[in-house]
């Protein structure tokens, strides 16, 4: 069995847990239930796992309950670490190794699935216990395998995969039943753990999201699927909006011009402008070889395999599939310039079988072009008169300065009056055909979209971010790596064991000279320890 990946000196790894443990209140164990900490999609690194424990600690306080870190492989060094702060481990392969009847129950329900539907589509509709657990499989294959897209699960890779993650499952289920959960800390809302956070729903757990940035509700909606960021940030805003300042037009041009030149936003919103050429829209018109009387729409994609339901059950089975159909119905429509621009960030997410290159060279075009990686995304601003997107940061972004958007999923900025959104493929067909119709944003659409863009990258306590000394430390420690250093973090464990070493003794020390207690993530823990299924802020 393979073990989790743990990059860091043993040696340091025990002297951060007696630090924290130093401070920390060891479990009572007056509650036989559990507060348990997703860790199964976390890096083991110390500023993204740390935060997680620390604020399991601060409700282990309260409650007197323990506290259980979930990971999927079995690993010595992190969990002789997590004995020293008084916190168990539940290794999933180990679980469901134990637990045959839940293989069989993955067995049978994964070959009924294959033998009455097998489809993509169908995927995304398979329930256990009555609960909507296709989609997250369907992001975590994707995800984790070579496709972009599935449109039959018909093979040996989804077969494997669907058996894998419903025995694990099946397993948790009967484990939680043994085990109670009170209370779940959350780290993604998709692939296999927004699956695990349904099955610890149906257990009656008081289900948190907390990152090391901040900490979010996690809700439903009525068919139980859970509600995404994007659609979270959506229903925040609303009410946010109607408190935010009448004129911060100038806050959010400052704002603009700074992401516009990659100077704010995550590195992934960065790597969009950061050390790339900006061109006018005379030289991006001779460079792509576009017709100038044409107006120009501007095809934000998304990466194929990140996350494809973050905006909501969208009407096409993922963002290949609506990308494809997009193109097929720019190849009808040659009274526009159709500019197809791919995601900044695609390698990341293994983007080499079906790429966009391959679906752009089939739809190709005389009026459908490929905007060049080497040029700034700034230069969309002087180039498009619309920008076509699922949800992307893009769609926020150059609202601001006058571009109307049509979008298809529900980011944090939709519904707010600027942008374009039908509901349904063939509406959405229909508006492409209609593209060269669609008028510049008006100056009070413009300043909405400011306003929108202003408050929902301004982040402050009230909205469930953690901005302590303790937790700008930990931003601190993060952006100082080099940008290579956060790219192997975020692409694997492999070449960041230097440089989670070094962070931890800067955490150590943070920790033997600050009350750790008095930090947001533990004292956040203790008033979640009320257990009140709630948001009390």
């Amino acid at each position: 069995m393979r073990k989790e990946s743990f990059p860091i000196n043993d040696k340091i790894a025990s002297e951060l847990a007696e630090a924290c443990a130093e401070q920390m209140t060891m479990p009572q164990n007056i509650d036989n239930r559990c507060i348990y900490v997703n860790l199964s999609m976390v890096r083991l690194q110390t500023v993204l796992y740390l935060p997680k424990l620390i604020y399991a600690k601060g409700i282990a306080e309260k409650t007197g309950c323990r506290v259980v870190a979930i990971t999927w492989r079995p690993n010595e060094s992190f969990e002789h670490m997590l004995e020293i702060m008084g916190i168990e481990h539940l290794c999933l392969e180990k679980m469901l190794r134990k637990n045959v009847l839940a293989g069989v129950s993955a067995f049978f329900k994964t070959i009924g699935f294959m033998l009455l539907d097998g489809s993509g589509e169908g995927l995304k509709k398979l329930k256990i216990f009555k609960m909507p657990v296709g989609g997250p499989l369907y992001e975590d294959i994707i995800r984790t395998s070579e496709f972009s897209t599935i449109r039959s699960a018909r093979n040996k890779i989804c077969l494997r995969k669907i058996f894998h993650i419903l025995w694990m499952l099946f397993a948790l289920d009967d484990h939680l039943k043994r085990n109670k959960p009170l209370y779940l800390v959350a780290d993604d809302l998709g692939y296999h753990e927004g699956a695990q956070i349904m099955i610890f729903k149906r257990h009656g757990a008081v289900i948190r999201n907390s990152s090391w940035e901040a900490e979010d509700r996690v809700l439903f909606d009525k068919k139980g699927r859970i509600i995404r960021r994007g659609e979270m940030s959506n229903l925040i805003l609303h009410k946010k909006i109607k408190n935010a300042e009448p004129d911060i037009a100038q806050k959010a041009d400052d704002m603009i011009e700074k992401r516009f030149s990659g100077m704010n936003g995550r590195d992934i919103d960065r790597a969009a402008f950061k050390g790339k050429r900006v061109l006018s829209k005379e030289e991006l018109c001779e460079e792509l070889g576009l017709d100038s009387n044409k107006k120009n729409v501007v095809i934000m994609a998304h990466t194929f395999t990140d996350a494809v339901f973050n905006y909501g059950d969208i009407y096409f089975r993922d963002y290949y599939d609506w990308l494809e159909q997009t193109l097929e119905t720019a190849e009808e429509v040659d009274n526009v310039n159709w500019i197809l621009k791919p995601h900044p960030s695609r390698k990341l997410y293994h983007e080499n079988v079906d790429s966009i290159e391959e679906m752009y060279n089939r739809h190709k075009k005389d009026h459908i072009f490929f905007f060049d990686e080497s040029v700034s995304a700034k230069s969309v601003q002087y180039l498009a008169d619309v920008i076509i997107t699922i949800g992307s940061n893009a769609g926020a972004e150059f609202a601001c300065v006058g571009v109307p958007v049509l979008i298809v999923g529900k980011p944090y900025y939709a519904g707010f009056g600027y942008t374009i959104e039908p509901h349904t493929v063939s509406s959405y067909k229909e508006q492409l055909k209609n593209i060269m119709n669609v008028k510049p944003l008006s100056p009070g659409q413009i300043n909405t979209a400011k306003m929108v863009f202003y408050v929902n990258n301004t982040k402050t306590e009230t909205d469930g971010s953690y901005t302590d000394d303790f937790a700008v430390f930990l931003l601190k420690l993060y952006n100082d790596m080099s940008e290579e250093s956060r790219r192997r973090l975020f692409e694997s464990d492999k070449g960041t064991l230097e440089s989670n070493t070094k962070m931890t003794e800067c955490v150590i020390k943070f920790i033997r000279t600050h009350d750790i207690k008095k930090c947001a993530y533990y004292m956040r823990g203790i008033k979640r320890g009320d257990a009140c299924d709630c948001w009390d802020d």
